[in-house]
């Protein structure tokens, strides 16, 4: 929900943590885990009927979800950015993956999903245009790697900023442009190779944080020095002080 929050409004669906007092005025409405990965999870209820049903399967499960509304774009598509700072605010690289289900007008797409195919379509947009998008995700947040998911109409429409954003995935977001079955393994490993690079050099450019100071050998000699402060402490008056 936190990060709910960073997504500017005009891009924003409503969503809000579910419980039984919530009762949407539209359906489909999805319902998501408070953890999950890949679309782990995630349930689409078509009716209140079926919401019921769902919330009466989530009584005994420790999770709590999320209740989203659908979003009502015709296409789906996956923003992927890396950004060193190299280029300054733009990113170095930007991918655009379309999701294509043709299983229902509003499919849960994720890799575990045999009906889900990713198609990558960066091709169809010029250098400009990805600029475009970079400064899209940038209104989010200046992450240095990102994934967000959105729906809109067309390609079109998503390059005019009219879209709708499904979720952002900032925590080791995975390319899904490699999900591309026309990708060969050449193709893969020049393409992650290519992100190592970049995560390689976004890292070295990070400020370093200050080092703590190292505790495990003071923790290690912490005997040895209470012994000899004692044995100095103790010495007889007058006698020559000598190292231990």
């Amino acid at each position: 929900m936190s990060i709910d929050q960073l997504i500017p409004e005009k891009w924003r669906l409503s969503q809000s943590m579910d419980s039984d007092s919530i009762i949407p005025s539209e359906f489909p409405v999805f319902l998501k885990p408070e953890w999950g990965q890949n679309g782990s999870g995630i349930v689409r209820a078509d009716s209140l009927e079926a919401l019921q049903d769902l919330r009466k399967e989530h009584a005994s499960d420790n999770r709590r979800f999320m209740i989203q509304e659908a979003a009502t774009g015709a296409r789906e598509f996956e923003i992927f950015g890396i950004r060193s700072g190299l280029e300054g605010e733009n990113h170095d690289l930007v991918t655009v993956t379309e999701s294509i289900n043709s299983s229902h007008r509003y499919p849960i797409n994720s890799i575990h999903n045999n009906l889900t195919v990713y198609r990558d379509v960066t091709d169809e947009f010029t250098e400009e245009q990805l600029r475009t998008l970079s400064s899209f995700i940038q209104e989010i947040g200046t992450f240095r790697i990102t994934r967000v998911s959105a729906r809109a109409d067309s390609i079109e429409k998503l390059l005019a900023g009219d879209f709708k954003i499904i979720e952002i995935n900032l925590f080791i977001p995975m390319p899904i442009n490699i999900m591309d079955p026309d990708y060969t393994w050449g193709d893969r490993l020049r393409f992650l190779s290519k992100c190592m690079k970049l995560l390689a050099i976004t890292t070295k450019l990070q400020p370093s944080p200050p080092r703590p100071p190292a505790i495990f050998t003071r923790m290690c000699l912490y005997g040895r020095i209470k012994a000899a402060g004692e044995r100095i402490v103790r010495r007889p008056v007058g006698e020559r002080r000598t190292h231990p």
